[in-house]
């Protein structure tokens, strides 16, 4: 998610976790705060400039149709793919205006990601990120365990004959292996059951592993980036893959909520600086300022660096 939307989602989680969770009037007004918030945010994103009103059409012709038909959408993203958009989740809403929903990393990856290039996606959702990288050529491993997003998830990989480039793991990633309650009813937001969960209504048992130990049984040569949007549980999948990480090097793009202190220094702990891409200039800064807001980090070891570096003095790529 953006610093923007992390900021919203940062007030309402100090005033009863997440909007979804809610009950009654409180989740009457989150809902209608969060509305308000996500009108204004679409309008203010870099890629509505010169078209707003179009993207207000869009917007309104989603909401409309999704809560009195149950329409499901179909998304046009870069290079060409596209997404199955599901009237239950309010995610698709971002992906049917602009085509991607995380501005600065997706773009990232537009700019760097490659043929022969290997990602793992960890909290695949919808297929945002993993449908986007196998577009840009790269062979995708996403992990996923909640049994109807894997099945709109799939379709889509199949609607853009991406069943050779990208493997569907429904299975939960973190730092230990086993099986353990996984929240069902939280929209994007769904995640393995525990502390951060609060008024949990439904779970699902899932399957837990750490990424160390699944590398251990698949070939992971050409890792070039992983992506992790675990719902809070994001350090535990960093933890879990400490060896990964030191094998192969790859860039770490990773959520963050409330405060990126202590994510950012167990990266550093790793070998990983915390950036962030400016898409305009074509390259990485340094993130000094992650600290009091939610978003996305984009991490890389210093020797990374150098190989991303390269990638970005090249050409544009068509998107």
């Amino acid at each position: 998610m953006t610093s923007e939307s992390g900021r919203f989602e940062r007030w309402l989680r100090r005033n009863g976790n997440k909007w979804n969770e809610k009950r009654g009037m409180r989740r009457a007004a989150a809902t209608a705060c969060w509305a308000v918030w996500k009108l204004v945010y679409l309008l203010r994103h870099p890629m509505a400039r010169g078209r707003r009103l179009r993207v207000l059409l869009i917007a309104y012709r989603f909401e409309v149709q999704r809560r009195l038909f149950s329409r499901e959408f179909t998304a046009t993203l870069p290079r060409g793919a596209t997404l199955i958009c599901p009237p239950w989740t309010g995610s698709s809403r971002e992906l049917l205006c602009f085509g991607i929903v995380d501005f600065e990393e997706q773009t990232f990856l537009l700019d760097t990601l490659g043929p022969g290039d290997v990602a793992v996606d960890v909290g695949a959702f919808l297929g945002t990120y993993t449908v986007l990288m196998a577009a840009c050529g790269a062979t995708v491993h996403a992990f996923e365990p909640t049994e109807r997003v894997c099945d709109v998830l799939t379709r889509s990989i199949d609607a853009n004959g991406f069943a050779q480039p990208v493997t569907v793991n429904p299975i939960a990633l973190s730092d230990f292996t086993g099986r353990a309650s996984f929240t069902t009813d939280f929209d994007s937001g769904n995640r393995l059951a525990g502390g951060n969960a609060t008024d949990v209504r439904a779970t699902s048992e899932v399957a837990v592993d750490t990424l160390d130990h699944w590398a251990d049984l698949h070939d992971l040569s050409g890792l070039f980036v992983i992506k992790i949007d675990a719902e809070g549980a994001d350090e535990s999948v960093l933890l879990g893959a400490a060896a990964v990480l030191k094998k192969f090097d790859p860039v770490v793009i990773v959520e963050y909520w409330d405060d990126a202190g202590a994510l950012q220094a167990l990266l550093r702990s790793q070998g990983y600086e915390a950036c962030r891409y400016v898409p305009e200039e074509r390259r990485l800064v340094a993130r000094s300022d992650a600290a009091g807001t939610d978003g996305n980090l984009v991490a890389c070891s210093a020797e990374r660096l150098k190989d991303v570096q390269r990638r970005l003095a090249e050409p544009p790529r068509v998107l």
